[in-house]
């Protein structure tokens, strides 16, 4: 990260900057150039000025479609990555763990009671309880890990370099924070969390398979009794 001594002390960083601003539909936007060992010169300044009339539109345009494809992999409700992003990035990760002989986990998650919190305290409510239930599980997961809202009420995490015993410790605080939140519709109707686990072995046929595992992981942990984890052994 460059602050703005960085700049002010070029001869200590060794860098030198100039800004290009472009007025867009939303603000300013500034794009900052660098380069290290000379500062720009007069005439270079005269063409950076040429140009940023020339790059402006294809420049708001390009920032127009980060923006778009962002969106289009980031659930709106909670901010978390969605399916489409999991679907790109599973195989990748897997493929990487059995390279380097690394441990790999799946845990698929639900929550507890959750159809309780739609029908009693509605869904503007239930809404808002989705957006705490994403807040905490990012709280409690690894930035390598890919958090992921599959939809209504289910969530998936990824969990790179992680056996199926340090994921059973994640899960325990995954259901220790939904627990915390301390949502109940009704008397006897606490919300929590299921979450079943499965670490990738090489006798799965694929990762839909891996999947299944981890789903009838999951809904035997609901049979036991809710807001607990259940882990597939290999």
């Amino acid at each position: 990260c460059l602050m703005d001594d960085d700049f002010r002390d070029s001869k200590k960083s060794g860098l030198y900057h100039e800004m290009m601003e472009f007025q867009g539909d939303g603000g300013v936007v500034r794009f900052l150039i660098l380069r290290k060992g000379r500062p720009f010169g007069l005439d270079e300044r005269e063409f950076l000025e040429k140009t940023r009339g020339i790059l402006g539109e294809p420049l708001q345009r390009a920032i127009l479609y980060e923006d778009v494809f962002d969106q289009a992999r980031r659930d709106t409700l909670t901010g978390l990555e969605n399916r489409r992003v999991f679907d790109e990035r599973v195989a990748s990760v897997v493929a990487q763990a059995r390279r380097h002989g690394r441990p790999v986990t799946l845990a698929c998650m639900d929550l507890d009671h959750f159809k309780q919190v739609n029908d009693i305290m509605g869904h503007l409510a239930g809404d808002r309880v989705l957006q705490q239930v994403a807040a905490v599980l990012r709280e409690n997961v690894r930035e390598a890990d890919l958090l992921v809202r599959m939809g209504g009420d289910e969530f998936v995490a990824l969990l790179p370099d992680t056996d199926i015993e340090a994921s059973r410790h994640l899960a325990r605080r995954l259901c220790a924070a939904v627990d915390s939140l301390e949502v109940e519709p009704r008397e006897g109707a606490r919300l929590g969390i299921s979450i079943g686990l499965v670490q990738w072995n090489d006798s799965f046929d694929g990762i839909e398979e891996w999947l299944r595992a981890a789903d009838e992981a999951l809904y035997q942990a609901k049979k036991e009794g809710r807001g607990r984890c259940k882990a597939r052994l290999n």
